[in-house]
């Protein structure tokens, strides 16, 4: 008998139930970024034994099978007759797979259960299911990493057709994180694309993504580059330009390092880094320093002083302040009464207050 389908999202679901063998892990999961779409099955299932906790998974099918609540999401797969891609459920599909290959002796009942009754949801084609998955997996209760966020964004834009303001609408996003997102994407593509960046060989290991796509929103940072985009759209495929390729090399190493391992990245956290580095780009002499001395201890410091940028000092100052106030109230409780410290202290309050009180009149004048 042929398995029941699920037209859309909002039909009453036709649960089937069918042998674990018929079940395919997907490859074009966006967790599996960067791996070909005709990797052998086995090297994702190792990637997810490797790089995600399925333990915790197992043990539950060990002691209570799999609960028909929970149905895999999946499309009939066209290279595998009679076989199914699991869209929604890889990891529970993983932590089944290694269950019944770890040699466990399970009750006989529950090894018939994960072996030839799991329940499944079939659906038309994956178009189906992009709202499903964008509420669950980029801005809802099971979170994929920002990098694999931007992949799916970028695919539903591109192989459906979905306006990126209806992707960012269905999933809540109101303040174009999901075109900074794609934005960040189409930059690094490009610099995998011209050997500029590597996110080792298919794995799932994570890196600062949103370092990238964050300062792509900096109007220096384009401009270095020569993306001529507005940072509020998507960018075209491979935005910058080609004589500009050294450049976005340049901006890859100081964000993410070589990546053979010669260079190590410059930028320690996302505030005040990447606003220093964004006003270094604007000035020639900053960069030019930047790109000699970038692996030294205080590249970034020294650079952004030959900007003279007077208003990034302040910034940076105000961060060290609150910085340091932040340690002094993680060591408390080694306080032990001293007097000295105790006025310090004092004074560290009156001076951050008479300096509040004197921001003040120009904090309002600009909110007015």
């Amino acid at each position: 008998m042929p398995e029941l389908e699920t037209k859309t999202l909002q039909d009453p679901i036709q649960i089937n139930y069918v042998s674990l063998d018929r079940l395919l892990l997907d490859s074009e999961n966006p967790r599996f970024a960067g791996l070909s779409k005709d990797v052998p099955e086995k090297e994702i299932l190792i990637k997810l034994q490797r790089e995600t906790h399925l333990d915790e998974l197992m043990d539950s099918f060990e002691k209570n099978g799999y609960y028909s609540t929970e149905p895999l999401l999946v499309v009939k797969s066209n290279s595998h007759k009679g076989k199914f891609i699991v869209i929604e459920g890889n990891r529970r599909l993983a932590a089944i797979k290694t269950l019944l290959k770890s040699g466990k002796k399970l009750k006989p009942g529950l090894q018939r259960q994960l072996s030839d009754q799991i329940p499944i949801v079939l659906y038309p084609n994956r178009e189906t299911l992009w709202t499903y998955l964008g509420f669950r997996h980029i801005n809802g209760p099971q979170e994929w990493d920002s990098y694999s966020k931007a992949v799916y964004a970028l695919r539903v834009h591109k192989d459906y057709g979905v306006p990126i303001d209806k992707i960012a609408e269905s999933i809540g996003d109101r303040h174009l994180t999901v075109v900074k997102m794609c934005n960040g994407l189409r930059a690094l593509e490009q610099a995998m694309k011209s050997g500029y960046f590597e996110r080792g060989e298919g794995d799932l290991r994570r890196f600062y993504f949103s370092h990238l796509y964050t300062i792509l929103g900096y109007d220096n940072t384009r401009k270095f580059l020569g993306i001529k985009d507005k940072p509020k759209e998507i960018f075209k495929e491979n935005p910058v330009p080609k004589n500009k390729v050294r450049e976005l090399k340049l901006l890859i190493e100081l964000l993410f390092g070589a990546p053979d391992g010669t260079k190590k990245p410059i930028i320690k956290s996302q505030n005040p880094d990447l606003r220093y580095l964004d006003s270094i780009l604007g000035s020639k002499s900053a960069t030019n320093y930047l790109k000699e001395y970038s692996q030294e201890s205080s590249a970034l410091e020294n650079a952004l002083a030959l900007t003279d940028t007077e208003d990034f000092k302040l910034e940076d100052f105000v961060s060290r302040a609150l910085n340091n106030v932040r340690k002094v109230s993680g060591y408390l409780n080694r306080y032990k009464g001293d007097d000295r410290i105790y006025r310090e202290m004092q004074e560290i309050i009156e001076v951050a207050n008479d300096v509040l009180n004197r921001m003040s009149a120009t904090h309002n004048k600009k909110k007015i």
